[in-house]
């Protein structure tokens, strides 16, 4: 299945999702799909005129109870709960038989081409059989009397279902199973069979909950298809949810209760089975109960007259980290302002992502004012309790204990950037970017001035206009490296290579199992370049020893761009007379001009990493910089003006990638190298540069693992 869009934007995306979960009240029609040829969309399903609806007086009412984004161990998943009910004129007329299916597809859109990610996969279905269904031991269970509902009684009120058994065995037997393609291993496809069982009065009657649980890698929509044959042989057929209107699922706009728990595949039989039966299952989520919460909030909190400048340079970016995966971003940015205490319209979500760590969300956003709880501290970190509303509409689980959000400025470690990037194995690449010496993951790369963020902002849409199309693969995962090395009043004696290994680590953990042969493209600016360079020594070492993780990691280095690394040194002279008192003066010494770390690294690195196949690009600085002084204590940029990493020392690298094709000069000082404008002509020629890395990337890496020569 070709994937023909981007991952949706929720504010943009979420009235149209909640749109097509509308409840159907439909008729059925005669099925003569063998007999008719207009087809729908889909190429399968026939669209047969009703000629006999008074006749025959059948019909149905399906609708959506609940949709809740979760996880199926590491991978993003979705839990859909539907009630369909049967109608018919008269209580002779029965249904003896039904077949209920749900196709699940990757999203398409008209509008773009992108690469083919696979449809979303069945993990788990209820009921596999309601004669082996274990009975509720809760109270919630109430009267299972199997009567049938009164005509006033609507046959979709969850209520009433619920205080029965979901699937009465005493009126029908019902099964599931599971369809794949026959090109594929995995189910996209779910179907039950419902037969009257023996000794039934009314036939199918009961109003019908089915749940399926899938794992996506994208936007993805669901096409149902309901069949019916009546007591007297009437075979029917209807498409509530057709490929020209189906249910659309964007990861993010959810409906209903929320599940006990955000790991579904943690979930047993029972605890299912009482989510499914809930008799407030599709009463407003969790969102509504901290909407109507905040609203009151909101009233306390004082209103700025000004407009929100949302390009402001003076706004505070920060991460957040302790998501949990079934929050939407809306709801996110509800809970950002109340917790800290700041207006709605002053938060912007820059990424909205996965924490590549750990099954949960993680989130960048900026602030024109940080309020008094993320008041600044020497840790740069903040621990904000949120309590959600106590209400029937939010899991009990959730306002038990507090969930715990770690607010940070630091962004150490690494850092997803993008929107909802639910894609998994599919991507084409890791692209991570790391910054220089006193740098900040997320700053360094930011233009100066303003809040245009390269990497965040143009990097990911630009890619996905030409070599995923091409390749047919995922996204590229975007990863920013957070680490301390800040200067002034220092008490850390830690080396380049504790750096190094600490980096080493971090790619092990974001890195394991299958994802540890994407391709990997290394972004460095100065020191960053440095830490590459030695982490991949680490990784070569371990190769010898059989470590796979790190054997992996070090294959799938396809490449690297180097900006003002400073290969042969740099000109510290001004922090290295400042720090003489420090900790950290051997930190600084060892980046001095002709130091012997910075020897050895230069001389080690060509032989070590002889990949002809990979490709380091080597940029440097035309323009000076101010060198350091300390002022009041602190450090700035303010003294003499020199080149502080010349072109000789940038462009050392691999002695066959010494020409114009690898070795490109950039018109900015060295702090400027990676501080991007949009559109910028700097801008362009590294986009090109990481297109060129990305292109065969898969296949290069491939042979290294098969052992085979470059071609």
């Amino acid at each position: 299945m070709e994937m023909d869009q981007q991952p949706l934007d929720v504010e943009t995306s979420a009235e149209e999702v909640l749109k097509s979960w509308e409840t159907r009240d439909r008729e059925f029609e005669k099925d003569e799909s063998s007999t008719l040829a207009q087809h729908n969309l889909d190429e399968s399903s026939t669209r047969t005129k009703i000629t006999h609806v008074e006749a025959f007086g059948f019909g149905f009412i399906g609708g959506v109870l609940s949709v809740a984004y979760g996880s199926w161990g590491s991978q993003p998943a979705a839990l859909l709960v539907m009630q369909f009910s049967f109608r018919a004129k008269e209580r002779s007329r029965r249904y003896q038989s039904s077949e209920i299916s749900i196709r699940f597809e990757s999203r398409s859109h008209s509008s773009t081409r992108l690469p083919s990610v696979g449809p979303p996969i069945v993990q788990s279905w209820h009921p596999t059989n309601n004669r082996k269904t274990p009975s509720l031991t809760d109270p919630l269970k109430g009267n299972r009397s199997h009567a049938p509902p009164s005509a006033s009684t609507s046959a979709l009120n969850p209520s009433q279902s619920a205080r029965q058994s979901p699937w009465p065995i005493q009126e029908f037997w019902i099964r599931g199973r599971t369809w794949s393609r026959k090109t594929s291993h995995d189910a996209h496809e779910v179907l039950w069979s419902v037969t009257e069982a023996e000794g039934s009065v009314t036939g199918i009657s009961e109003p019908i909950r089915l749940a399926v649980i899938v794992t996506y890698p994208g936007p993805f929509l669901a096409v149902v298809d309901v069949k019916a044959t009546t007591g007297f042989g009437l075979k029917m057929r209807n498409l509530p949810w057709s490929r020209d209107d189906p249910l659309l699922f964007d990861g993010q706009t959810a409906k209903g209760k929320s599940p006990p728990a955000s790991d579904f595949h943690a979930m047993n039989d029972e605890e299912i089975l009482r989510y499914i039966s809930d008799p407030d299952i599709s009463s407003p989520g969790a969102s509504l109960a901290l909407s109507k919460s905040l609203d009151n909030q909101s009233k306390t909190l004082k209103q700025s007259t000004a407009a929100v400048k949302a390009g402001s340079a003076s706004r505070k970016v920060y991460r957040v980290r302790g998501l949990p995966l079934f929050w939407s971003r809306p709801f996110f940015i509800g809970i950002v302002s109340a917790s800290i205490a700041v207006r709605e319209d002053s938060a912007r979500v820059h990424s909205y992502t996965q924490n590549p760590y750990r099954p949960e969300r993680m989130a960048i956003v900026s602030l024109d004012s940080h309020g008094e709880v993320l008041t600044p501290n020497t840790k740069m970190e903040w621990l904000i309790q949120v309590k959600l509303p106590n209400q029937e509409a939010t899991p009990k689980k959730l306002h038990e204990k507090p969930i715990q959000l770690i607010f940070d400025s630091h962004f150490y470690g690494f850092s997803e950037l993008g929107l909802l990037s639910t894609y998994t194995s599919a991507r084409i690449a890791d692209i991570i970017a790391i910054p220089g010496l006193g740098g900040h993951a997320y700053g360094s790369f930011k233009e100066r001035g303003g809040m245009h963020m390269w990497l965040e902002d143009s990097l990911p849409s630009d890619l996905q206009k030409s070599v995923q199309e091409a390749l047919k693969l995922g996204p590229a995962r975007i990863l920013i490296y957070g680490y301390d090395t800040h200067l002034e009043n220092s008490q850390s004696f830690q080396t380049i290579q504790d750096l190094a290994g600490q980096l080493r680590m971090s790619l092990r953990a974001i890195r394991q199992a299958t994802l540890c042969m994407r391709p990997i493209i290394f972004v460095g600016h100065s020191l960053g370049g440095i830490l590459i360079k030695q982490a991949s020594f680490y990784l070569l070492i371990l190769l010898s020893k059989g470590d796979e993780i790190d054997q992996c990691n070090f294959k799938s280095t396809r490449g690297a761009l180097f900006f003002g690394v400073p290969n042969c040194g740099m000109e510290n002279t001004s922090l290295v007379t400042m720090m003489e008192a420090q900790a950290n003066r051997d930190f600084i010494n060892s980046l001095s001009i002709g130091s012997p770390f910075i020897k050895q690294q230069s001389e080690s690195f060509p032989p070590l990493f002889d990949f002809r196949d990979s490709i380091i690009f080597s940029f440097y600085e035309t323009r000076v910089t101010p060198t350091a002084t300390m002022v009041n204590g602190k450090l700035a940029m303010n003294g003499d003006l020199m080149v502080l990493v010349d072109k000789d020392s940038a462009t050392h690298g691999r002695p066959w990638e010494m020409d114009s094709r690898f070795v490109i000069a950039i018109d900015r000082n060295h702090s400027d190298l990676v501080k991007f404008e949009r559109y910028s002509d700097d801008y362009e020629r590294v986009l090109a540069c990481i297109r060129l890395l990305l292109e065969n990337s898969a296949d290069i890496v491939s042979r290294r693992f098969n052992d085979c020569p470059p071609p």
